[in-house]
């Protein structure tokens, strides 16, 4: 076998130019296969992490909230739902919301946007919105007629740190509340949608002054890391309520960016269809010609004893090698561009504004792992294999005096 393996790896650099063109077109192919994943992947995983940031991995509501968003439909008892969560195996975190759609207003302007009352704290332990204040702080659980809101907010109502803002909203009892508070922080997450609609005042501070009694909108829960969501929900769902309660999954929350992700996903898979087929015909295409410059010298392998399907085995391992090498070389280009020359991230500064919309950021991260880098260099190796059967036949099929005789 070492023998056999020796001869193709001689064959192939017997005409070098021909088997660097070669290897440079699989190269070439491989490495935009390896680039377009590490930077596919940093995007769903920029994506899929902001997004968590934002909803964490679980939520509880009561039965229907989500389709609905009203206060009516709150959790009542909500020491017992958090007792079991917090005996869930894998929890970071998990923060109590009170939620309601408002009108935000300053001297100058006003904007709807969704007024959230939170724990600090707790929400710390969910989601990375303490990390984005660029001044300031967070309303403190306890603390009365505070309020933080984003960058892009802060310059529609012309209103900064310090400044005062008028919330108003439906309370539980339908009538209308409203109060004045102070802006204690200001926040930047980098999604337009985000950052436009939402407020955060003090937990205690809201359902006083919605009237809630008691009642959360919702129990937002963050595990160590996403596979642990399925066996969460599984030990949830059995020790909850679920004919007043509903449990549901980042993926339940944000059925747009999972549709999205899908066909992001689709088109990739397009893309890697047309790289295989070209750098396919590219292999079948060269190897024909080698072997119509090699006929005589197969004839000659045939009249001295080597059978068609050595000969079948010989043009395939041949292929495959020219597969190995070019692999080896796309490897070495793919991370010179991703590590080297992008320093593991793509900057996207100029199309920052799109981004923001997706939830994303201007610099996307392009991991180099041994999934990105042995899956597509698996599948390329099969498919050089595989591109040498058309060429491989007919080398097997020569007659030996034929061949012998072909000048």
């Amino acid at each position: 076998m070492s023998l056999f393996l020796r001869m193709a790896w001689r064959n192939i650099w017997r005409n070098p130019r021909r088997s660097l063109i070669l290897t440079s077109s699989v190269a070439v192919g491989y490495a935009g296969l390896v680039f377009s994943l590490a930077f596919m992947e940093g995007m769903k995983e920029e994506m899929l992490g902001n997004a968590v940031d934002h909803t964490g991995h679980l939520q509880v509501h009561a039965k229907n909230y989500q389709r609905e968003q009203v206060l009516k439909l709150g959790i009542d008892e909500s020491e017992p739902v958090i007792e079991v969560i917090e005996s869930a195996s894998g929890l970071a975190g998990h923060s109590s919301r009170v939620k309601v759609t408002g009108l935000v207003s300053s001297a100058k302007s006003s904007s709807g946007a969704m007024v959230i009352g939170i724990d600090p704290e707790k929400e710390a332990t969910v989601t990375t919105l303490h990390e984005k204040l660029v001044e300031g702080r967070m309303p403190e659980r306890n603390e009365g007629r505070a309020i933080a809101i984003s960058k892009r907010l802060s310059d529609k109502l012309h209103v900064g740190l310090r400044g005062r803002v008028v919330i108003m909203a439906n309370a539980l009892d339908g009538d209308i509340a409203s109060q004045s508070c102070r802006v204690v922080g200001v926040f930047h997450t980098g999604s337009k949608e985000f950052d436009q609609s939402i407020v955060f005042v003090g937990l205690k501070d809201l359902s006083e002054l919605l009237r809630m009694d008691g009642r959360l909108s919702e129990i937002a829960v963050r595990m160590d890391s996403r596979e642990d969501v399925q066996d969460a929900m599984a030990y949830l769902s059995a020790r909850l309520d679920t004919e007043a309660l509903e449990l549901l999954t980042w993926e339940d929350l944000m059925p747009v960016l999972i549709s999205f992700m899908e066909t992001s996903d689709a088109m990739t898979y397009g893309y890697f269809i047309f790289i295989f087929i070209a750098v396919a015909f590219g292999i079948v295409n060269t190897l024909l010609m080698a072997v119509f410059e090699r006929t005589r010298e197969f004839g000659m392998l045939q009249a001295l004893g080597l059978r068609p399907k050595r000969v079948f085995g010989l043009i395939i391992v041949e292929s495959a090698w020219l597969g190995v090498v070019g692999v080896l070389i796309g490897c070495a280009i793919s991370i010179l561009v991703i590590q080297g020359a992008f320093g593991g991230e793509m900057d996207l500064s100029s199309v920052s504004e799109s981004l923001a919309v997706m939830g994303m950021s201007s610099r996307v991260p392009m991991p180099f792992t041994w999934d990105i880098v042995v899956g597509p260099g698996i599948a390329v190796l099969i498919m050089a294999a595989l591109s040498a059967i058309i060429p491989a036949r007919k080398a097997a099929k020569l007659h030996p005096a034929e061949a012998v005789a072909f000048v």
